[in-house]
């Protein structure tokens, strides 16, 4: 649940990219939309590396649950 809140409110909050910039917009408005949020999405994008950090012990716990149900270490 932590991985998920921290990725939104990186993503979501500071870099303000949920949702997407619009296909209709041209190269220049695209390019202004990043200049004008630097900062945030710098800011959104640290949120997003710690997220990564906490996937890592909730990919360890859904490996063991799925050891216990295959019965042993997998040819993986």
């Amino acid at each position: 649940m932590g991985y998920v809140v921290t990725i939104l409110l990186g993503w979501a909050v500071f870099a303000r990219m949920l949702p997407p910039p619009a296909p209709s917009l041209d190269a220049e408005q695209v390019a202004a939309i990043y200049r004008e949020n630097m900062f945030g999405i710098r800011v959104g994008m640290i949120f997003i590396l710690i997220s990564a950090f906490l996937f890592i012990p909730f990919t360890a716990v859904f490996t063991q649950i799925i050891a216990k149900i295959e019965g042993g270490a997998g040819p993986l």
